[in-house]
């Protein structure tokens, strides 16, 4: 008796579960096998499309440059001697295209090899240089001597002015420089009409001769006293420090 009612009850459960995956059957709908193929046909011609296309890099266009193409130091850079800007501590040296050619330090701490400290490399690009946007007048600077008001200034405990002036086929050129005795310069340029151009500071002066160098950088005294030293590497943008 047990045994019959064991097999009702296992022929209950089958016809249940038949019951069960016919609803499910009929009740969820079947996925579509062409669109799928369609899709998975699609996705393979993509793959392979994309493989057999050649990968294309992207076309930097380089900055146009002014003038020779690259900031150096033009043919002729050694120009000849126009203006020496003395003191009893240094010597300008201002050649006839408006640049400080060189800059000797005269005093006995700065001795080399038994002879004064020049610092700027002759080949090197000179401060106060003017190089400007036209190709055609940037050459005819770089190849236009300077004029000056002065030939020799001594600094004896008051600034002085010099200026230099340069015509050219198309603009004239002032620059006036005041100097100071403790060694820098006030610079104001001004063209008769207008002309895109930049102004460089020079190269960094090369008369290191030590072996062995510390700090390679900047040093700075502010007005609180306080001494900053800025690396090379640790440089970043135009930091300003008033009265330093």
């Amino acid at each position: 008796m047990e045994q019959q009612d064991l097999q009702k009850r296992l022929l209950l459960a089958f016809v249940l579960s038949f019951l069960i995956f016919m609803v499910f059957d009929l009740v969820v709908p079947k996925p579509e096998n062409q669109d799928l193929n369609g899709m998975s046909r699609v996705e393979e011609s993509t793959a392979s499309d994309v493989s057999r296309e050649t990968p294309k890099v992207a076309q930097v266009e380089e900055p146009k440059l002014i003038g020779n193409s690259k900031i150096s130091s033009p043919s002729g850079a050694n120009g000849t001697a126009l203006v020496y800007v003395k003191s009893n501590r240094f010597i300008y040296t201002i050649d006839n295209i408006g640049r400080i050619s060189q800059v000797k330090l005269l005093e006995d701490k700065y001795m080399y090899e038994g002879r004064e400290l020049e610092l700027l490399n002759p080949n090197s690009v000179k401060p106060l240089e003017i190089r400007f946007v036209d190709e055609a007048l940037n050459r005819e600077a770089l190849s236009t001597p300077y004029t000056t008001d002065s030939r020799e200034i001594t600094l004896n405990g008051k600034a002085e002015r010099l200026v230099l002036t340069q015509k050219l086929s198309g603009v004239t050129v002032t620059k006036e420089i005041t100097f100071y005795e403790d060694g820098h310069y006030d610079l104001d340029i001004s063209l008769s009409s207008p002309e895109s151009y930049f102004i460089t500071t020079g190269e960094r002066p090369d008369a290191d001769h030590s072996r062995y160098m510390v700090v390679s950088g900047v040093m700075v005294k502010k007005s609180d006293g306080v001494i900053e030293i800025i690396e090379d590497r640790d440089a970043k943008g135009s930091p300003i420090f008033p009265s330093a």
